[in-house]
């Protein structure tokens, strides 16, 4: 529900002051915050976009280090990381996982303060993990320029 007299900036500045947010633009920036709707708990909203951008993520490296007979292409990226690479992945999914957990945890606690400090916490862990998410979607990415077969792909003899 949208309230005609909203407006998402103005709002978020005075939740910003009080609890030393960061800016509404460097949120955006990462976490979309801009289509947010009134209805009474922004932060509770913003924490729901910082959840679902680590959700996307959680999944993506479960794809790698967890492939799934169902899924062909992570089962073919996942040929692409060495045993150093999957650790490492490994330690960016509990970072993420951690990230998770508390946002479930904050929805049973119902705390604006809390919400606000998951905000500035993750906000600052996020800074630190896309550094490092951008290494595995880059062997993910490049894993399709090289000449290798997919699972389950037949020689063709014709």
């Amino acid at each position: 529900m949208q309230d005609e007299d909203f407006d998402l900036k103005k709002e978020y500045e005075v939740l910003k002051k009080r609890y030393n947010l960061p800016s509404f633009k460097d949120l955006d920036r990462e976490f979309d915050i801009a289509e947010i709707e009134h209805d009474g708990f922004l932060l509770r909203r913003i924490r729901g976009r910082i959840y679902d951008k680590v959700d996307f993520f959680i999944k993506i490296l479960e794809s790698i280090l967890y492939p799934n007979s169902a899924n062909m292409a992570s089962l073919y990226e996942s040929k692409f990381f060495s045993e150093y690479d999957m650790d490492e992945c490994t330690n960016i999914l509990k970072r993420l996982m951690f990230i998770d957990r508390s946002y479930i945890l904050l929805d049973v606690e119902e705390d604006e303060g809390k919400d606000a400090d998951f905000i500035k916490e993750v906000f600052k862990e996020w800074q630190s993990l896309k550094n490092d998410l951008l290494k595995f979607l880059k062997i993910m990415k490049d894993s399709w320029k090289k000449e290798e077969k997919m699972p389950g792909e037949k020689e063709y003899f014709g």
